[in-house]
């Protein structure tokens, strides 16, 4: 039989009952002062909550107020999760930094600006020319580092398209 959380309106006291579930809404009398039993939902029950604080995230530099937007604000800056997905990547407790208040930093339009510019420069094609006389088109995305910093500088290595 599973049993239920009840607490006293007059005197605040907990008590909890083993009934039937049809049954745990019943009228229940206070075992301390005799006054009526109110209902409470058992918290133990959800399993897995963790109430989420809103922090400043050191590592992404912003402001966080939610797991979702933390997902959205490391997804818009390309990086991922290190380290044990549940406990996380340190122990806070281990360095003595623990959670940092709100900044007051968000993701802002200009960081979305500058990996909408970053995605719009690696699309960009450039042409080389062999020694041959043969020219080839490729994306700057797909050229070596070398050479995708030339072409960022502004340098040319062929023709631009």
């Amino acid at each position: 039989m599973p049993s239920y959380d009840y607490k006293c309106v007059a005197c605040s006291n907990t008590e909890t009952h083993f009934t039937e579930y049809d049954n745990r809404k019943h009228v229940r009398l206070c075992s301390l002062c005799g006054n009526s039993l109110e209902y409470q939902f058992p918290l133990r029950a959800i399993r897995g909550f963790q109430p989420f604080e809103p922090y400043y995230d050191e590592g992404l530099g912003v402001d966080i107020s939610g797991r979702r937007e933390r997902r959205q604000v490391m997804n818009a800056l390309g990086v991922q999760e290190a380290g044990d997905a549940v406990g996380g990547s340190r122990n806070h407790n281990d360095y003595g930094g623990g959670v940092r208040d709100l900044a007051g930093i968000s993701l802002s339009s200009e960081q979305y600006k500058q990996e909408t510019a970053r995605k719009a420069r690696d699309n960009k094609t450039v042409a080389t020319v062999s020694r041959d006389g043969s020219e080839t088109i490729h994306r700057v995305g797909d050229l070596s580092t070398d050479h995708r910093k030339s072409v960022a500088q502004g340098s040319k290595i062929g023709k631009e398209k």
